[in-house]
């Protein structure tokens, strides 16, 4: 089997949002939002706008050593962090929660596209070096989210019985799904015996959920030479530090951000508001948020309180006990990368146009923003019934109710009756003019007997219809296994299947496959079909 590849426009798809699109068509009234529209050309602008900015190389290189002291990986990654020490290198840059299993299929989509837009970076600019990193959102705290996996038919939900930073928590109460998933890999095929050892090794319950993810991460894309860095690191929080002091003391993110949105909600939806103090409070299994009455810096649920003098002494010893929110994370990330690019979903580019005036006020270079690509995959048998039905590409995205009433919108029964009407209706429109010549009365009368006609002549449209789908039967049922197949739950494939899934279907060539067929600078939805050699 091999894939045939088919592009669409992403607004063919009805899955992106106005933002989005607006992005991609590099609409002029997003300019205020952004450093500039993503190209080549805007590549090497931000590479030079980078270098103005101070970035603790050093001590970047020494956490990720670090990271890995304990983790067998590629001497590709060696040389990257190694790397990362010279001023002509740069990162481009993706972030997720260590999602289980990986997670959604798009986690897996955002990094392939950093790596490969790394890879044509170099290509581009071979004067410079370009580090693909994961950026681990092991801070996170959202367990429902990072958490739940669905695969082979069955939706599971981590029940850890452990609160906090997400990255912390230990994978021992994994067992119950790995011995799931692990019953569907064989192990007797090479590929998935690796994988079953893989997620024994990664989830053996002594592991931290982060350096699981790393594991498992690392050995999937080592390969590519993929960085893989968590931030929750109190020698990275210290480079971080002036921005924090400045949010516990002036909160300026909030009216800042709260600006910005006032622009952008003329003709986009909000993504994710500010409060009026951004940070967390980060210790052991406490992730809680921080609040200030005027006098006191209060840890929500909590018993923890902070005067201005505690605080700060809190800030300078202990950075690591504070955690930057949804609106301060791009921050930070940008603080202690060099970053020139970020990768991210339609939702991720949302929230970061949010912060384009705050990443000024801080004096923190702002990215370029890649949308990253998106995959439907068609494995053989649902190609063969979408060969069978006579679909386009385009027209997989319809819903099943509008592809069902195309599939008989030209059906030759249906085409004679269609015909049969519209005589019928002109006969009547002749007829009501024979009748004004007699009297208005009677032309009423026509009229009244025609709509009576027309209410007739639809039902009898209706049945002819309705037997027609159920001498059709077989092709309708076809659609809609389609559709279900190809979009679960009405949504698109990236958004329910994890990787796993994918693999089982396609094989283990699937990330070759996707780096093969990968565009980084382009924004298409792409459509992989499996077709015989």
């Amino acid at each position: 089997m091999k894939l045939v590849k088919e592009t669409l426009e992403l607004a063919q798809t009805g899955f992106f949002t106005p933002l989005v699109l607006d992005y991609c068509s590099q609409k002029k009234s997003l300019d205020p939002y952004i450093q500039s529209f993503p190209s080549a050309e805007s590549m090497l602008t931000q590479i030079q706008l980078k270098q103005k900015q101070t970035i603790n190389r050093t001590i970047l290189v020494d956490v990720l050593l670090q990271q890995y002291s304990h983790l067998e990986t590629t001497e590709l990654v060696k040389q990257n962090i190694e790397v990362l020490r010279n001023t002509s290198t740069f990162t481009i840059c993706t972030a997720h929660q260590p999602n289980i299993f990986t997670g959604h299929l798009y986690f897996i989509y955002k990094i392939i596209h950093a790596i490969k837009l790394s890879i044509e970076s170099a290509k581009l600019y071979p004067l410079y070096t370009f580090v693909p990193v994961y950026y681990i959102g092991s801070e996170d705290n959202d367990l429902e989210e990072i958490g739940e996996l669905n695969y082979n038919g069955q939706s599971y939900q981590w029940q850890s019985g452990q609160t906090g930073a997400c990255g912390r928590m230990l994978t021992q109460h994994l067992e119950p799904i790995l011995k799931d998933v692990l019953a569907t890999l064989n192990d007797q095929v090479p590929d998935e015996k690796h994988l079953i050892e893989l997620f024994k090794h990664a989830y053996n319950g002594e592991h931290t959920l982060s350096e699981a993810t790393r594991i498992i991460v690392n050995d999937l894309f080592g390969q590519y030479g993929l960085v893989v860095l968590d931030p929750d690191h109190a020698d990275l929080k210290k480079q971080f530090s002036a921005v924090m002091r400045e949010e516990l003391l002036s909160q300026s993110s909030h009216d800042i951000v709260q600006q910005t949105l006032v622009g952008l909600s003329q003709n986009y939806k909000s993504q994710a508001p500010p409060r009026a103090l951004n940070l967390f409070y980060l210790k052991n299994d406490i992730r809680e948020r921080i609040e200030f009455d005027g006098n006191i810096w209060t840890v929500v649920n909590t018993k923890i309180q902070f005067t201005k003098n505690e605080l700060l002494a809190e800030l300078e010893e202990f950075p690591n006990h504070f955690s930057p929110n949804v609106i301060l994370r791009p921050l930070y990330q940008e603080t202690i990368l060099p970053n020139i690019a970020f990768v991210g979903g339609g939702g991720e580019l949302a929230y970061w146009m949010q912060l384009k005036a705050l990443f000024d006020f801080h004096k923190i270079t702002y990215p370029l923003l890649f949308l990253r690509n998106s995959v439907l995959w068609i494995n053989a048998k649902s190609a063969l019934r979408k060969s069978q039905i006579g679909l386009s590409p385009e027209a997989l995205f319809y819903p099943a109710e509008k592809l069902v009433q195309l599939q008989f919108a030209n059906h030759q029964v249906l085409e004679q009756l269609n015909t049969f009407e519209s005589e019928i209706e002109m006969k009547y429109t002749e007829l009501n003019l024979l009748a004004a010549q007699v009297s208005d009365s009677l032309k009423q009368s026509i009229e009244a007997h025609k709509a009576k006609v027309m209410n007739v002549q639809q039902r009898i449209h209706q049945k002819f219809l309705a037997h027609l789908k159920r001498n059709e039967s077989e092709v309708i049922t076809k659609i809609y296994t389609l559709k279900q197949q190809l979009f679960p739950n009405n949504t698109l494939q990236e958004r329910y299947h994890t990787f796993l899934t994918i693999y089982k279907e396609f094989g283990p060539t699937i990330l070759a496959d996707l780096m093969d067929h990968q565009d980084a600078l382009s924004h298409q939805f792409m459509v992989l079909t499996q077709v015989e050699d």
